[in-house]
């Protein structure tokens, strides 16, 4: 392309925040490593207590969340990018994570400054897991954020994508294409054991959330034992389809709009889009 680096007026960074790159290729390539990062494994008291020791230590600073995984700080992390390119550090500026995905979905989109509402949901990002906001011209103003620690729509569908034995934050869209393929019957059990396992809180503000404490995969194994797999994917994909569309019908309800923008990994679920895509007031 013959770009130089005296060409680049700006360089944006997606996220406030980020992790080492070693271990981020680890959490997506190393099949062990994600097994125990999601905690596959039938605990006992020891590994209990072992995990509660490590979250305390890593909120007083003692240690780390999981084992490998530190943050980059804002100067290493600045550093990467001014060596790569070549320029000063006053061109390159972070931004939150889920304002570039709705930024990304607004002014991607063929709406030419027209007003709309304008939703973000994921695993995570910047501690959030989703965001509504309104947007017109070249203003993006966020009116509400979901936390993601309490749970996320994008976590909950990765767990259960690792249960059926395929790859975290790769192959969801697998278990999206599975199930249609499970009868009535047990996608329906799957879908009532899954949601009492969580579930959108309306607010406000409006949550995602686990409905128990504990360890997650187990708690989704306790819950599906028994069921087939096409069931467990025809419920999860219930379960998300359900959470989903009544935040969606939720967020329009609070800040309106008849045009809508939607960004983030949830939302290339799109079995779940064409029921949004459904609703009357789009």
């Amino acid at each position: 392309m013959g770009l130089r680096a005296s060409d680049i007026e700006l360089v944006a960074l997606a996220g406030t925040r980020a992790f080492a790159r070693d271990w981020m290729n680890r959490l997506v390539t190393d099949d062990a490593y994600i097994r125990s990062y999601y905690g596959v494994s039938l605990d006992g008291p020891t590994r209990g207590l072992e995990r509660r020791a490590r979250k305390l230590g890593a909120k007083l600073g003692l240690s780390a969340s999981a084992a490998g995984k530190h943050a980059l700080s804002g100067a290493e992390r600045l550093r990467l990018v001014t060596d790569h390119l070549g320029i000063g550090r006053e061109r390159v500026v972070s931004l939150d994570h889920h304002t570039c995905h709705a930024a990304a979905a607004y002014f991607g989109a063929p709406f030419s400054g027209a007003p709309a509402l304008v939703l973000t949901n994921d695993n995570s990002g910047d501690g959030l897991c989703a965001t509504a906001s309104t947007a017109h011209d070249a203003t993006l103003e966020r009116r509400e954020a979901a936390p993601s620690a309490p749970g996320s729509l994008g976590s909950f569908y990765s767990i259960v994508t690792l249960l059926l034995g395929m790859k975290p934050g790769e192959h969801e869209y697998k278990v999206m294409g599975l199930a249609p393929y499970a009868a009535a019957r047990g996608a329906e059990r799957a879908a009532a054991a899954l949601g009492a396992l969580f579930a959108l809180d309306p607010g406000p503000p409006s949550r995602f959330a686990w409905m128990r404490r504990g360890a997650r995969y187990r708690q989704l194994l306790d819950a599906t034992l028994g069921l087939r797999f096409d069931a467990i994917a025809g419920g999860a994909q219930s379960v998300l389809e359900d959470a989903l569309l009544r935040w969606t019908r939720l967020m329009h309800e609070r800040y309106g709009g008849d045009r809508l923008a939607l960004g983030g990994g949830v939302f290339m679920n799109v079995k779940a889009n064409m029921l949004i895509a459904e609703e009357p007031w789009l």
